[in-house]
């Protein structure tokens, strides 16, 4: 039996041969990264809601709570926050004097729930327990080459 007239078999295995590659490609799960992650709703400006943070029982577990800029927040003498861009770029808003804002550029990356700030000092990675279009919380992880905390008595 001839597949294609004029060509040999082995050229006519070509189009299998391609198949079979992009078939075992897309089951390949890249690592998302800033140009990658598919949630909208994460690329925004997020303000710390510091009176929803919480702290689990029985563990070092804390969490930091933000809320997305506009968010109708009782007075406070200053907020920190930051902002989240599609193109990698992380913007910090941490409180200046005078009650201001001073802005850092960062970087950003993602690895399944886990966000990478990249700064001028080092890297801090978070732990994305919830993000909705009412707010953002993040676990703080401690450092990968940190102790491990001491039992408290």
């Amino acid at each position: 039996m001839k597949l294609y007239p004029g060509l040999t078999k082995k050229i006519a295995m070509y189009p299998y041969l391609t198949l079979i590659c992009l078939l075992l490609l897309s089951c390949s799960q890249p690592i998302k990264t800033a140009a990658t992650v598919d949630n909208p709703l994460l690329y925004q400006h997020w303000i710390h809601s510091f009176e929803d943070d919480a702290t689990e029982n029985n563990t070092t577990a804390s969490y930091k709570t933000y809320r997305p800029y506009g968010f109708a927040f009782p007075p406070a003498r200053g907020r920190d926050g930051f902002e989240i861009r599609r193109n990698g770029m992380f913007i910090s808003h941490s409180i200046a004097p005078g009650d201001g804002n001073l802005n850092i550029e960062e970087k950003w990356t993602l690895d399944g729930d886990n966000l990478t700030i990249i700064g001028q000092t080092g890297a801090a990675v978070f732990k994305i327990k919830s993000l909705n279009k009412e707010k953002l919380i993040l676990e703080i992880l401690p450092p990968k080459d940190a102790p491990e905390p001491r039992p408290q008595l």
